[in-house]
């Protein structure tokens, strides 16, 4: 793939995450968010959305239920990365 292809994949496949998410609801943010984690390399646009999901929706007064999708996203580019960094280590050896 081209590397005009890989950019306008990595403005469109997170703006329509965004789309999708805001139409059907918050619970679809999290298989669409870790998909696009571990097809996309260095998804740090999944941060992004997170925070600005956790903006339009609310799910109660605790930092855990204030900040749902933001930690959702986090941990799921967290483990994005420690996954390719694991499977680049394999294919060096």
């Amino acid at each position: 793939m081209t590397d005009r292809k890989k950019i306008l994949l990595r403005i469109v496949l997170p703006i329509l995450i965004l789309f999708l998410t805001l139409l059907f609801g918050w619970w679809l943010f999290i298989p669409l968010a870790l998909i696009y984690c571990f097809v996309s390399s260095r998804a740090y646009e999944i941060l992004i959305l997170g925070i600005l999901l956790d903006n339009v929706y609310y799910f109660g007064e605790s930092f855990l239920f204030d900040y749902f999708i933001t930690i959702v996203a986090t941990f799921s580019f967290i483990l994005s990365v420690v996954l390719e960094y694991k499977v680049n280590i394999v294919k060096k050896i």
